[in-house]
């Protein structure tokens, strides 16, 4: 040490290269071993902080915890726990906490890692991640992602801006690009997308009194291809309405498609009309008024041709027919 104030230096080649820096504490076998010009750092334990050169204000606790700190730019860095960021040699902002935590960084910045091996085999430049729990985003290198329990997002490898929560939860593949999963073992279905619960979930509640509102553009129900596979509608009890609105004032329509994608069902809220092939009743039918349209019976005409009849509500059914027919001899 040339010159510099307030350092403390206990240990077997603790701060040995040193030349310049001030108000550094190391204490261990060749903690800061290396410090040229660093400030305010801390290093304790054996090899802990051994390369630093020229870096200030890091926190290194645990045997080779930021060992290979070599560069100005890894500023501010923490690291507690046996061999916590051992690899990072630049990059600013990293926070490391546990046994081996973000162990194998290089020069990524800006990332957490907090447990047992958390982010421990992540590599290169991963950036601007937070892996909480044990073996949390153990794989990752890409960066933005955001994992909370254990092993969750331990998937990842160059896919970014994920976010994992629940124990082993994670997204559909090693590659994902911005799925959110949360659930414990649940599994991502495809990128920017979210995910609620693992396969065994039943039920999802919007709102613990269900009263919460679902904002979306669009909505697309499917309840599969299995036997007995259904949607419901249920009503609120108080109205016993089923609503369903639209933006456009002058028309809304409900459509039905069969598995084919053939339309089957049309109802149009401009006119109260109802179109579809057929339409059968087991019971009554009420309506104020009515009439219904077919096919000409003769083949020549039934392209060009239709036979409408009103409905005549009486006591008895009836088919009544009036006007003129010409008959086969020529009279009226």
């Amino acid at each position: 040490l040339t010159s510099g104030a307030g350092n403390t230096a206990i240990g077997f080649e603790a701060g040995k290269d040193t030349t310049t820096g001030q108000n550094n504490t190391l204490l261990g076998y060749q903690a800061g071993q290396n410090i040229l010009g660093g400030n305010n750092n801390i290093a304790i334990g054996t090899a802990s902080g051994e390369t630093m050169t020229g870096v200030s204000s890091t926190v290194l606790v645990g045997k080779q915890a930021g060992q290979s700190i070599n560069n100005a730019s890894a500023i501010g860095t923490v690291a507690i726990g046996h061999q916590a960021l051992k690899d990072v040699t630049n990059g600013a902002g990293n926070v490391a906490i546990g046994f081996t935590s973000g162990k194998n960084f290089t020069d990524g910045g800006n990332n957490v890692s907090v447990g047992h091996g958390a982010m421990s085999s992540s590599g290169t430049s991963a950036s601007q991640c937070t892996g909480v729990g044990s073996g949390a985003l153990l794989n990752a290198t890409g960066s933005n992602n955001t994992s909370l329990g254990y092993n969750s997002g331990d998937v990842i490898t160059s896919g970014t801006l994920n976010t994992v929560i629940g124990y082993t939860a994670d997204p559909s593949a090693d590659s994902a690009t911005n799925q959110t999963v949360i659930g414990a073992s649940a599994t991502g279905q495809s990128d920017n997308s979210v995910t609620l619960g693992n396969a065994d979930v039943t039920d999802v509640y919007m709102a613990q009194d269900k009263g919460a509102k679902i904002h979306a553009l669009s909505a697309e129900f499917n309840a599969g291809h299995t036997a007995g596979a259904s949607i419901k509608f249920i009503a609120d009890s108080a109205s016993s309405n089923v609503i369903i609105d639209s933006s456009d004032t002058s028309s809304a329509t409900f459509l039905m498609h069969n598995s084919a994608g053939t339309e089957t069902i049309r109802m149009n809220s401009h006119g109260g009309s109802i179109t579809c092939d057929a339409l059968t009743s087991s019971g009554a039918i009420s309506k104020g008024s009515g009439s219904f349209k077919i096919d000409h019976p003769l083949e020549s005409k039934k392209g060009t041709h239709h036979l409408v009849h009103s409905f005549v509500e009486g006591p008895q059914a009836d088919n009544i027919y009036r006007g003129k027919a010409t008959l086969s001899s020529g009279s009226v």
